[in-house]
C-alpha cells in the first residue's frame, strides 16, 4: 500500500486566528474588572471565528491555542502620566478605540483612568462651577474645598501681570507615549499653551483671581484645572505715635516703644529670663 503525498496545510492552519468585534463600553469600572470583561469579549470573538472557519474540533482547538490576543493597557487620562498601581483607587473613564468602534483581537487597546474621586468630580461638574475670588487659594483644595477631590489636577499660576519679577513660565511637559489610535484625552495644544504661558505659583500666601476654564465653560474630562492667583498684600502696621510702630517688641518683650539699650540691657524680662543675657 503506497502513501499519498503530504497535504499542504490549509490557510486556516498557516495564519493565526484573528477576529473583530465592537469595543465594549468599560467606563465606570475598576481597571481589573474592565480587563476581565475585555478579555472575555476577546475570547468570545476568537471562539466564534474558529467555529466559522472549521468544523474539525481538533483543528479548531489548535486555532484557539495559537490565536494571538492583544492587551488592554491602562493609562492615566490626565496630562500627569501617573502610574495607576492601586487598582481600587482608579476608575475607567474612556478607551481607545472608543466604545462601539471595531477592534481586532490581536491588537492592543487602551483604557484611560482617573482616580475614583476625580472621575466623580468631573461627572458632577460637566461645566466649570463658580470659583470665589480674593480667597486664600489653599482653601479651595483643603478638605471640603471645591477642588479637594481633584487636588492633583489643580495648578496655581500667576494671573498675567501679577507675577513677581523673578518668576518665569515653565515649559516642561511630561509627555505620555503615543498610541496607535486617536487619543481622546490628549491635551489640546491651545489649552496647554495657555496653561504653560503663566508662571507657577503657590497656593499658600496667594489669593484667587479666576479659573481656567472660566465659569460655565465646558470642562474636558481629565484636563488640568488652572486657578490664577496674585500674592497676598503685605500687612500694613499703623504708626503708634511716639516710640515706634504698633506691634513692635522691645527686648524686654513689651509692645511699642523704640529700642533703648540703656534701659533694657541686662534687665530680666520675657526675652531674657536672667540678667546675664
Amino acid at each position: 500500500m503506497g502513501y499519498g503525498a503530504l497535504t499542504a496545510p490549509s490557510e486556516a492552519e498557516k495564519e493565526p486566528l484573528v477576529a473583530s468585534f465592537d469595543m465594549p463600553d468599560l467606563s465606570g469600572k475598576l481597571p481589573s474588572a474592565a480587563h476581565e470583561q475585555y478579555g472575555a469579549r476577546v475570547e468570545e470573538a476568537i471562539r466564534s471565528r474558529a467555529l466559522e472557519q472549521t468544523d474539525d474540533e481538533e483543528l479548531r482547538e489548535d486555532l484557539l491555542r495559537d490565536a494571538e490576543e492583544g492587551w488592554a493597557n491602562t493609562i492615566d487620562a490626565s496630562p500627569l502620566s501617573r502610574n495607576p498601581i492601586q487598582d481600587e483607587n482608579w476608575t475607567v473613564v474612556g478607551s481607545a478605540p472608543a466604545p462601539g468602534e471595531s477592534v481586532q483581537t490581536d491588537k492592543d487597546v487602551y483604557l484611560f483612568v482617573l482616580r475614583n474621586e476625580e472621575a466623580a468630580w468631573f461627572k458632577a461638574h460637566p461645566s466649570m462651577p463658580p470659583v470665589p475670588s480674593d480667597v486664600e487659594a489653599s482653601v479651595l483644595i483643603d478638605e471640603g474645598g471645591l477642588f479637594h477631590d481633584v487636588e492633583e489636577l489643580v495648578e496655581f499660576r500667576y494671573e498675567p501681570g501679577a507675577q513677581p519679577e523673578h518668576k518665569v513660565a515653565s515649559s516642561y511637559v511630561r509627555e505620555r507615549d503615543a498610541i496607535p489610535y486617536p487619543d481622546p484625552f490628549s491635551e489640546p495644544p491651545g489649552e496647554r499653551q495657555i496653561r504653560l504661558s503663566l508662571p507657577e505659583a503657590s497656593e499658600y500666601g496667594s489669593l484667587v483671581v479666576r479659573s481656567l476654564p472660566s465659569e460655565a465653560q465646558e470642562v474636558r474630562l481629565g484636563r488640568m484645572l488652572v486657578l490664577t492667583v496674585k500674592d497676598k498684600p503685605d500687612p500694613v502696621y499703623e504708626e503708634s505715635g511716639e516710640g515706634g510702630s504698633a506691634g513692635s517688641l522691645d527686648v524686654d518683650g513689651s509692645v511699642g516703644g523704640s529700642f533703648d539699650d540703656d534701659d533694657d540691657f541686662n534687665v530680666p524680662g520675657w526675652l531674657c529670663p536672667t540678667r546675664f543675657c
